[in-house]
């Protein structure tokens, strides 16, 4: 699965002129809209290197408060032209202390342990992390010992997922998201879909 499957063939194609431009910092912006930033990147933070995995090359978009870290491909053509390829982005926000950006108070998703949903609210839910509010600390302990925990999301469907827990106060867990391969890329793709989603008005400036 890859970015071109999420994003619409405007974007695409703007990420693709501007392609040439970008390994020189290009920026754009207008009087009343903030600036725009991409940078093809061959070092990537820490923080951004865990959700993007084996990622050597990237294309990092800064749009408004918000950094968005493209894995990037470069394939060859018979005529040996470069085509780069995006694969799907991380998010991250940048008010405040800088990290993955995250979907508050979501409601199309369901968690299942060992076959059954279990009855919690996802307060928060980024490529790394999840907050879930519980009812009782027997369910928290329930979700944590289970055998086949389960996330399932809308438009995407179930995806096999461990949770290291970081805290948990007043019903309310905490909990890191251990995930690879494609768990990882589909968990990234919902997230970047409601982010683009959310704020449609930031990718629309971009076009």
């Amino acid at each position: 699965m890859d970015c071109n499957e999420i994003l619409t063939d405007d974007e695409l194609a703007c990420f693709r002129d501007i392609f040439s431009q970008a390994a020189d910092g290009l920026h754009t912006s207008t009087a009343n809209e903030p600036q725009h930033h991409l940078t093809v990147m061959t070092e990537i933070p820490q923080m951004v290197a865990k959700v993007l995995g084996q990622a050597k090359l990237t294309l990092l978009a800064e749009i408004s408060h918000y950094k968005l870290w493209f894995p990037l491909t470069l394939q060859i053509d018979a005529l040996g032209q470069f085509t780069p390829t995006l694969g799907i982005p991380e998010v991250l926000e940048l008010q405040g202390k800088e990290r993955s950006w995250r979907l508050n108070n979501v409601s199309d998703v369901t968690i299942t342990v060992d076959g059954e949903p279990q009855v919690l609210q996802v307060r928060s839910l980024s490529s790394s992390g999840i907050a879930i509010q519980l009812p009782n600390a027997m369910a928290a302990e329930r979700l944590m010992s289970g055998r086949n925990v389960e996330m399932w999301l809308a438009e995407i469907g179930p995806l096999q997922l461990d949770f290291e827990p970081v805290r948990y106060d007043s019903c309310l867990l905490a909990a890191r998201i251990n995930a690879v391969g494609k768990e990882r890329e589909a968990l990234r793709q919902f997230i970047f879909q409601r982010h683009r989603a959310e704020y449609a008005h930031l990718y629309q400036n971009i076009s």
